[in-house]
């Protein structure tokens, strides 16, 4: 599940950090993803707005938009049904950290044909 908004860290060791956009409501929030031991933690540049959590025992799926070997996009499926569009800088190594605590089986490429 999407945690409440809240100021307070998710993860007490980050893992990767990267810069990025959160994708919610018709604008890009820019912040920063911080990934780590127990979830994706978005932290908005206006600290106002709270940051965005998502535990990785709550992830039922990311689906991947991957072009020509480049990440465009993730989007995050928690088991209660929300979803968290995830832009980032260093994409690639978002999903492969992504991967690494919820399983390749979890991943979907959006473009994969078949």
């Amino acid at each position: 599940m999407v945690a409440p908004r809240t100021s307070r860290a998710l993860n007490a060791q980050t893992e990767l950090t990267t810069r990025g956009n959160l994708l919610q409501g018709p604008l890009p929030r820019p912040g920063t993803w911080d990934l780590g031991e127990t979830g994706i933690d978005f932290v908005p540049e206006d600290p106002a707005r709270g940051r965005n959590q998502v535990r990785w025992e709550d992830v039922d799926e990311v689906r991947c938009d991957i072009v020509r070997e480049h990440v465009r996009s993730l989007t995050v499926e928690t088991v209660t049904g929300e979803r968290v569009v995830m832009i980032a800088a260093d994409s690639l190594g978002v999903l492969r950290t992504i991967a690494a605590h919820v399983g390749r089986d979890r991943l979907v490429d959006v473009n994969a044909g078949g």
